[in-house]
């Protein structure tokens, strides 16, 4: 992503490119955590489609680009649902109940 931000002179890249992006960043972890699991599961069926496959220099880079495009339009709808039940949500909403407890705990509730 960084080399091709340098490509795209991120100052001058297009507003769709650098929401496309910033997407990453905003639900970045829930895909980070979620890329293991899903990429071992492709792994496995297509191994299973294609027997004694494995990945060369330029098939890795071909399914690191599809993934990640793939990972960027995941977010696209996702945003539409404001990013609903991912880790990040899910942290804001328990931070928040802990901030509320200790602070009706200590009187600042009022």
């Amino acid at each position: 992503m960084l080399m091709l931000l340098v490509v795209l002179e991120w100052k001058e890249a297009g507003r769709g490119i650098r929401k496309f992006l910033s997407r990453f960043g905003v639900a970045g972890l829930t895909v980070y955590l979620a890329e293991a699991s899903m990429n071992s599961i492709v792994i496995v069926v297509v191994k299973k489609l294609i027997p004694g496959f494995y990945f060369t220099l330029y098939t890795s880079l071909i399914y690191g680009i599809i993934t990640a495009v793939a990972y960027g339009f995941l977010l696209m709808w996702w945003e539409r649902h404001n990013y609903k039940y991912g880790i990040e949500y899910l942290y804001i909403h328990l931070f928040k109940k802990i901030k509320s407890a200790k602070e009706s705990k200590m009187g600042l509730d009022r």
